[in-house]
């Protein structure tokens, strides 16, 4: 599934990937962290561990992007969750009304927090 560029030389940087499926979520996951080098590990390893707990619990997201510091964006129509390993956390986003309210969410080592859980069953569509 390329995603309509190709890597010659030096590092390109891209800032996000189209999908509407959470299998197509992943392999851009790893297409931007292939090509911003700048993305850490752990960033990377808790975006995945994202698309692995959503996938089989809501509808997937319109777009992966990467975002400032850098972090891993997904993204929804009206919602985003960042994944920002400088800090440990995940930041999720709700957008309405030309406002926006943030959520910070501390990262477990092992499994994935209940309070990411509860404001993703409360903001998108449960799978059946």
């Amino acid at each position: 599934m390329p995603i309509g560029y190709e890597l010659i030389g030096e590092e390109v940087d891209r800032d996000s990937v189209s999908c509407s499926s959470w299998p197509e979520a992943a392999f851009a996951i790893d297409e931007l962290a292939a090509l911003n080098h700048s993305l850490k590990k752990d960033t990377i390893e808790n975006a995945k561990r994202l698309v692995t707990f959503a996938k089989t619990r809501c509808v997937a997201p319109n777009e992966i992007g990467v975002g400032y510091w850098p972090t891993i964006r997904v993204i929804w129509s009206e919602f985003s969750i960042e994944v920002v390993a400088l800090w440990d956390r995940y930041e999720f986003y709700h957008y309405f009304q030309g406002s926006t309210d943030i959520e910070e969410i501390d990262l477990l080592k092992d499994g994935f927090p209940d309070e990411l859980k509860m404001l993703l069953d409360g903001a998108l569509p449960i799978l059946s």
